[in-house]
């Protein structure tokens, strides 16, 4: 029997392997596959008597792979991609595939909604499960996230979807009467140097913090305020106006990444394409190649 025939005719004790390889955690790999701890610690223990030697060592809280279980964890991610449907010729008939792809608020508020619709339009295999709640790649909490964050977790490949650059932005008409800022929460916790540079300039804390570009626009509409917004969101809205503020706001990258395991799945791999031209705003993001992946495991 060849490695994929053996695949193929393991994966229901493979995939608990490849679970835990993920998640890092019994309970993670339980979460992902709707068991049990107990469960996945036999099907664990079952692989681990039929070859003679343990898959996972404790490490810390975590579970580290043996060489054979990190062997069987890429012989499972084989198996999955395998199972799962590939892009059809043209015409040829293929179940649905949807996506579940985790977006910060933001990124989708400077116009990535309607691209998302011309690739359903274009893939009418394909369709989306999106949300702006932060969700893990590790378990499987999604296919393809979308963040300003690089992201951390193992296993991960990344890349550097594009930039947004960022300009103060005030009411049509308010340039002068402007008093205050609001900082608009890009990374909540951080602060970024576009709210350094209001802080600075107006001496003292935002009036407002708040999340969502079109509430920030709300805000901007109905006060005496600015906000540092992507200038691709500023050049959609009429009633919105870049202000003379002279500081520097800088720029926010965009990463967009997905599962190690995931890499040669045809339809992901199509949905990240596409994204990138949806978000080819301007040419600062042609500065990366169009491979630049790291990975941390």
């Amino acid at each position: 029997m060849n490695r994929a025939e053996f695949g193929m005719s393991n994966w229901d004790d493979l995939r608990f392997c490849l679970a835990v390889h993920r998640s890092g955690t019994m309970s993670g790999a339980a979460s992902m596959l709707g068991t049990n701890v107990a469960t996945v610690s036999r099907r664990l223990q079952r692989l681990a008597d039929q070859y003679g030697q343990p898959l996972f060592i404790k490490a810390g809280n975590r579970w580290a792979a043996t060489e054979l279980g990190s062997d069987l964890a890429d012989l499972a991610e084989q198996t999955e991609l395998k199972l799962r449907e590939t892009v059809p010729e043209p015409g040829q008939q293929t179940t649905e595939r949807r996506l579940r792809i985790s977006c910060a608020m933001q990124i989708l508020q400077c116009g990535l909604v309607p691209g998302l619709g011309r690739f359903s339009s274009s893939h009418p295999y394909a369709s989306f499960r999106l949300t702006t709640a932060k969700q893990s790649l590790a378990l499987n909490e999604c296919d393809i996230r979308i963040g300003f964050e690089q992201p951390t977790e193992g296993r991960i490949v990344r890349r550097l979807l594009t930039m947004l650059d960022l300009a103060v932005a005030c009411r049509t008409g308010s340039e002068c009467d402007i008093t205050d800022w609001v900082d608009v929460l890009y990374l909540p916790g951080l602060s970024l140097p576009a709210a350094e540079a209001l802080r600075a300039h107006f001496g003292r804390p935002a009036k407002v913090e708040i999340e969502g570009l079109n509430l920030t626009r709300s805000l901007l509409l109905n006060g005496p305020y600015v906000a540092a917004l992507p200038r691709q969101y500023l050049n959609t809205q009429p009633d919105l106006v870049e202000c003379p503020i002279d500081r520097p706001m800088g720029s926010l990258p965009v990463w967009i990444s997905y599962h190690e395991g995931r890499r040669k799945d045809p339809v992901v791999r199509m949905a990240i394409e596409f994204l990138e031209q949806v978000t080819a705003y301007d040419d600062a993001a042609e500065d990366s190649p169009p491979e630049a992946e790291t990975e941390t495991i």
